[in-house]
């Protein structure tokens, strides 16, 4: 499993728990509902190594933490740090 498909999981997860729906999640973390298909390709692990940039706004919309970040990271041997 890549980091991707890891943290697409965890952008379901996180975004079950927060009540939102895919198209909310695109309005709160990039002010577009235009990016609720991203946002699916995420979450369906057909994205295996997102930017940055998507990460850290999803990271901010969703309260993930540095440790929850840490790990997938570490469990995928990537490294991620959020800035």
């Amino acid at each position: 499993m890549s980091f991707g498909e890891a943290f697409g999981r965890l952008i379901r997860k996180k975004r079950g728990i927060e009540g939102l729906t895919q198209q909310e999640l695109a309005v709160t973390a990039f002010g577009d509902e235009n990016y609720k298909s991203r946002i699916s390709e995420l979450e369906n692990g057909r994205v295996s190594n997102p930017q940055a940039k998507t990460i850290d706004a999803l990271i901010v919309a969703l309260y993930i933490s540095e440790d929850e970040i840490s790990q997938i990271s570490d469990y995928h041997a990537v490294s991620y740090t959020h800035s």
